[in-house]
């Protein structure tokens, strides 16, 4: 990889685009979508050099005094990695 040791990378991380509803008033848009980060990509940038956390948006909105409906909310959120040393 080319990031320097350090360098910081923030993402949202939700569901595969593939499992997204269809809305024929929106398909000219949603069309355009050619994939994203699915399940995994914290793991991936561990086994890349990274470190990562990642933060569900229930513990965002619970972080916040905004919590969630149960079970709502803990398959999307956001995934920080910073980049190791060498």
């Amino acid at each position: 990889m080319l990031s320097a040791p350090g360098s910081r990378l923030l993402m949202e991380q939700g569901l595969a685009v593939a499992k997204t509803p269809q809305d024929p008033a929106i398909a000219h848009v949603t069309d355009l979508w050619r994939g994203g980060l699915g399940p995994g990509t914290d793991e991936w940038l561990h086994h890349h050099g990274w470190a990562t956390r990642s933060t569900s948006l229930a513990e965002v909105g619970e972080a916040y005094g905004r919590p969630l409906p149960e079970g709502f909310g803990r398959a999307w959120g956001f995934i920080e990695a910073v980049r190791l040393a060498g």
